[in-house]
Order: C-alpha cells, then structure tokens, then sequence
C-alpha cells in the first residue's frame, strides 16, 4: 500500500512541474529576425507576423529599465526581467489568449523601437514596422 501511495505522489509531483514546465514562455531566439532588423534599410518594412513561426495574437515591447510584470498578462511574471537594469537590450513579449508564450531579448544594436510604443499592446496586423530615416528608430507602419 505504501509503494502505491509514493508512486501516487511522485506522479502528481511529476505531473506539476511538467504542467508548470509547459505552461511558461518560452524563449524565442532566432537568428533571421534579429538579421532581418539588422540589415533593414531606411523605408524597408518589417513585418513581424512573417517573422514568427508561431501564433500569437498581441506583442508588447519593453525598452530599458521597465518591468514586463507591470503587465496584466498571465505568465508575465515567467518572462525575464533583466531588461529592468539593462539598456542595451529590447524585450519582445508574444502574447496569446492573453497569455505570455514567447519572447525575444533583442540587441538595440539590432533594432531600436519608438518609447511610445513601449508597453502597449500591439495587434499582429498591426505589428508592422518601418525603419526612420532620421531617428534609426523603428515605428509602426502607418
């Protein structure tokens, strides 16, 4: 009986870290969307639905020094938060049925966007960005 009831719990132990283990976001690191913002030119249009091979709904974006869990979204207290002290960094946050899923710590180097789309919810449709000639800042597309 007791083997029973310690293969019982190591089951359910099991199955709570595995369900918390999918549950989180995951990160997103992919080398042709960071060499896509690198290479823009001033005018070239990025759209980053193309981008993503995954389904998302709303991306936020995060500048220097701010705190993704600021956000209602569930999960966001799973993305890290090291862009709280960095400023060399910009976080992109996927989002899907208003639940965290993916994101990216993107080098400013490799696209800096507009403060005021800082912490905003931005719609896939609408997630298209063109490179400014004078700011080297990327903002929505228009």
């Amino acid at each position: 009986m007791k083997k029973w009831i310690y293969m019982l719990l190591l089951l359910v132990t099991l199955f709570l870290f595995l369900w918390d283990w999918i549950d989180r976001p995951r990160p997103f690191d992919d080398a042709a969307m960071v060499s896509k913002l690198t290479e823009a030119q001033a005018g070239d249009r990025i759209e980053l639905e193309e981008l993503t091979p995954f389904s998302w709904e709303e991306l936020y974006i995060f500048g220097p020094y701010l705190d993704p869990s600021s956000i209602d979204v569930r999960n966001m207290d799973e993305v890290p938060d090291g862009i709280q002290y960095l400023d060399s960094m910009t976080l992109l946050v996927f989002v899907r049925n208003n639940t965290a899923i993916r994101y990216i710590e993107l080098p400013r180097s490799a696209g800096d966007f507009e403060t005021g789309l800082y912490e905003q919810a931005i719609k896939q449709k609408n997630a298209v960005f063109i490179q400014n000639e004078d700011s080297k800042l990327w903002k929505l597309d228009d």
